[in-house]
Parts: structure tokens; C-alpha cells; sequence
């Protein structure tokens, strides 16, 4: 049975997996902004307090218009 951090661990996880979806961020884009950010290309590399602030992070990024795909862009 998980626990209750396990448990927090696996939705921020999921909430995660949701944005990156929704900023439509290819791994490669996430692995640079991970890596500006943190000095980490993975996710997996980070600890929870890391991995809160990117999730944080990524809520606060508006979505791409749906007509234009997502690139690498300065504001980023």
C-alpha cells in the first residue's frame, strides 16, 4: 500500500504529465527548461521540493494558441 508521500509523489507527477500535455513540450523543450531552471534534464533528477516549483512552473505558462505549435521562444 503507498503512503501518503507516495501517494502526493504520484499526483504531482500525474498534474505534471497534464501540463506538459497542455504546453504541448516535446521532451527535448523539457529538458531545456528543466536544465535552465534546476541544472537537471530530467524530472527524475529532481527532489520534491524541485519538482513542485516545476510544477508550479508549468501551471503558470499559458497554453499555446491552438493554431500555432509550440517552439523554443525567448519568454520561455
Amino acid at each position: 500500500m503507498l503512503d501518503d508521500s507516495a501517494r502526493n509523489l504520484s499526483g504531482l507527477q500525474a498534474a505534471m504529465s497534464v501540463q506538459i500535455q497542455r504546453l504541448k513540450l516535446t521532451r527535448v523543450q523539457g529538458g531545456d527548461r528543466l536544465w535552465q531552471l534546476f541544472g537537471s534534464r530530467s524530472q527524475a533528477q529532481l527532489d520534491d521540493m524541485k519538482l513542485a516549483q516545476w510544477n508550479l512552473w508549468l501551471e503558470k505558462q499559458p497554453a499555446p494558441k491552438s493554431h500555432e505549435p509550440r517552439t523554443q521562444r525567448e519568454d520561455w
